[in-house]
C-alpha cells in the first residue's frame, strides 16, 4: 500500500495497529477472566474487557473522523483566503494595507515618492498627513514631505471649502457647527485653509508645488507615482474624521486599476478643479463674499434642514422648504447636483 502525500494512509495504519493492539489487550482480560473461578471476579473482569474494546475503538476512531472534519474546515478557510489573493491578482492589485496610518504603508510610500521619476500626484481633502507639521502619529514626516517637493514636482488636488461636496462631508464630522461662522470652525475647513498656507509658502521658497483646489465629490484619497498608485476609498462614516480609518489598496502601473486612477485624477485636474492655489485665493476663502455666505446657507437649507438654524434662532425652520423643494416647488442651490 503506497502512503499518499498528505499522510492520510499512514494516520489510518497507525489507528488500525491501536484498534488491533486494543482488542488483543482486551482479549487477554478476558481469556484470564475465562480462568477465574469467582463468579463476581469473572463479570468484573469480562465488563473491563469489554468496555475497554468498545470505549478504545469509539475513542480512536470517533477522533480520527473529527479530526478529517476539523482539517477540511480549514482546507476550505486556506481556499477562500487563496481566492481571495486570486481576484486581487486579477484585479491588478498588488498589496492592501490596514489602513494609510499603517507604519508599512507608510514606509512604502516615502520609498516610492522618492523613486518616483514623474510627478507624484495627490488627491485629498486636505492630505493633511503631508502638510501639516506636528501630526504625529496621523502624519508623515513633514520635512521629509518638503525636501521631496524640492527634488520631484508635486501636484495636490485638495476640496474647495465651500464647495456644496466639502460643506456636507464639514457637517457630518462636526454637525454642531451649521452656521456660516462656526463652520469656519469644522475641522475640513481648518485643515483646507492651513494646508494652502502651507502650500503657498512652499511654492514662494522655489518648492515643486502645484495645487488646484476641486468642487467635485471627494471620492478618494488617491497618490500616484511613475510605478504604483495608491487609494483609499472615501466615505461619510460614522460620524467623527471618516478618512484614515478604511484599507488602503496598492496597484502596479501597467494595470487597469492603475490607468483607470490616473485618469480619474487628470480629469479632475483638466476640468474639475478651476482654481489654481495663490495667496489671494487662499485670503479669499478666509474671508468669503456675500454670494459665498448666501450660497452656504442654500446648501445648509437644502443637504441639512434638520440643522439650519433660521433668523428666529430655530433650528429645523428649513424643513419646510426642503420639502417643497423635493417636491419641486422651490429651486435647488446652485452648484448642487440637481441644479
Amino acid at each position: 500500500m503506497q502512503i499518499d502525500k498528505d499522510g492520510k494512509t499512514r494516520e489510518i495504519l497507525i489507528r488500525l495497529v491501536a484498534t488491533f493492539a486494543l482488542a488483543f489487550f482486551a482479549a487477554m482480560i478476558w481469556m484470564i477472566a475465562c480462568r477465574v473461578s469467582g463468579t463476581t471476579l469473572r463479570e468484573l473482569l469480562f465488563g473491563i474487557s469489554s468496555g475497554l474494546l468498545v470505549l478504545g475503538v469509539a475513542g480512536i476512531w470517533v477522533s480520527y473522523f473529527a479530526e478529517r472534519q476539523a482539517g477540511k474546515n480549514i482546507s476550505r478557510k486556506v481556499d477562500d483566503r487563496f481566492s481571495i489573493l486570486t481576484s486581487c491578482f486579477d484585479a491588478g492589485i498588488s498589496n492592501v494595507f490596514k489602513s494609510r496610518h499603517d507604519d508599512s504603508f507608510r514606509d512604502k510610500l516615502m520609498v516610492e515618492m522618492r523613486k518616483s521619476r514623474d510627478p507624484v500626484r495627490v488627491l485629498a481633502v486636505a492630505a493633511r498627513e503631508f502638510l501639516h507639521e506636528g501630526q504625529g502619529d496621523e502624519g508623515f514626516d513633514y520635512h521629509i514631505i518638503r525636501s521631496l517637493s524640492q527634488e520631484n514636482e508635486l501636484r495636490f488636488l485638495l476640496l474647495h471649502p465651500w464647495c456644496e461636496q466639502a460643506v456636507s462631508r464639514g457637517l457630518r464630522e462636526d454637525p454642531q457647527h451649521s452656521t456660516f461662522d462656526r463652520y469656519k470652525e469644522t475641522r475640513l475647513f481648518q485643515d483646507v485653509t492651513r494646508s494652502c498656507d502651507t502650500l503657498v509658502e512652499w511654492g514662494d521658497s522655489g518648492s515643486k508645488v502645484r495645487t488646484r483646489l476641486y468642487k467635485v465629490m471627494p471620492s478618494c484619497f488617491l497618490i500616484l507615482t511613475s510605478d504604483v498608485v495608491f487609494i483609499e476609498e472615501y466615505q461619510f462614516g460614522t460620524g467623527g474624521r471618516a478618512s484614515g480609518k478604511v484599507p488602503v489598496i496598492e496597484a502596479l502601473k501597467g494595470t487597469r486599476l492603475y490607468e483607470q486612477l490616473e485618469g480619474h485624477f487628470e480629469y479632475v485636474w483638466d476640468t474639475a478643479s478651476q482654481y489654481p492655489l495663490s495667496l489671494n485665493l487662499a485670503e479669499t476663502i478666509r474671508n468669503p463674499s456675500a454670494a459665498d455666505v448666501e450660497q452656504f446657507e442654500r446648501i445648509v437649507r437644502f443637504l441639512r434642514p434638520d440643522l439650519f438654524i433660521d433668523d428666529s434662532g430655530k433650528k429645523g425652520g428649513a424643513e419646510q422648504s426642503h420639502q417643497a423643494y423635493s417636491e419641486g416647488r422651490a429651486d435647488a442651490p446652485s452648484g448642487s447636483a440637481e441644479a
